[in-house]
């Protein structure tokens, strides 16, 4: 059935009158489904455009110019959109209408779950590291 060439004729020749219920399941299908490939696109974007920099690293003690080390500052903006995408891909992997997306959505899952370990660790690891490097570099 080649789309290009169907007309209004060949829609009517179809009969799908005749079945209304099985045509509304379709429409209704492909109207979630589209809703949810939105939202997905929307969360790639949101994150192709996420990054440390330039607000996110800082200069940690010494020269401006030539520091001891580069800390990473906390990001609401990140941790908020984290969480909403999280919440939102739980969402949909819910929804019987992401049968046909599944596997992009737990694929989200898994990458913004690694994101929110890597970042937490990173902090943790930090404040020791700062809390030691003070203790070990700064004392005489």
């Amino acid at each position: 059935f080649d789309l290009k060439k169907m007309t209004l004729n060949s829609v009517f020749s179809m009969q799908l009158h005749r079945f209304p219920d099985e045509v509304n399941e379709i429409v209704v299908t492909a109207v979630n489904e589209q809703k949810i490939e939105g939202e997905l696109a929307k969360i790639d974007s949101g994150w192709k455009g996420m990054s440390f920099m330039p607000n996110g690293m800082r200069p940690y003690k010494g020269d401006p110019n030539n520091p001891r080390a580069y800390v990473l500052m906390p990001n609401d903006e990140m941790k908020q959109m984290l969480e909403d995408h999280v919440l939102t891909l739980q969402s949909m992997s819910s929804s019987k209408y992401a049968v046909k997306l599944l596997d992009t959505i737990k694929r989200w899952e898994r990458n913004l779950s690694t994101v929110s370990e890597v970042t937490d660790a990173w902090m943790v690891m930090q404040r020791k590291w700062m809390y030691l490097e003070s203790i070990f570099l700064d004392s005489d």
